[in-house]
């Protein structure tokens, strides 16, 4: 498995990395599927990783401190875990990056467009 995840991870140039980060959550997702709420599981893991997240600022504030390199660090590896669990979450309901982000955009232009007239 691991050779597997590995390919998915550094091999298959040809394959877009969406696709590839795509098949990698859905074969390292261990959360139980709940037929009562399907995704309650990676819900709950996206809102602990967004609280590590937001841990991070909260002590740079607290402490009066900048962003710096170690900080960047930290935060890019949260950042990675918080995509890993809403995509975790996509995946439960078959929803593709690509088609979030396409139907975001218009979404987004639609409300501007409003805001203009």
């Amino acid at each position: 498995m691991i050779d597997h995840l590995r390919n998915l991870a550094n091999g298959w140039e040809s394959t877009p990395i969406h696709l590839r980060y795509e098949a990698f959550v859905h074969l390292t997702n261990i959360q139980p599927y709940d037929p009562v709420l399907p995704g309650l599981g990676e819900l709950l893991e996206l809102q602990a990783e967004l609280g590590e997240v937001t841990e991070i600022y909260q002590k740079l504030r607290r402490n009066g401190r900048y962003l710096e390199a170690a900080d960047k660090k930290k935060l890019k590896d949260e950042l990675g875990d918080v995509l890993w669990a809403f995509q975790a979450l996509c995946k439960v309901h078959h929803f593709s990056l690509e088609s979030l982000m396409q139907e975001n955009m218009e979404k987004l232009c639609a409300r501007l467009a409003e805001k203009e007239s």
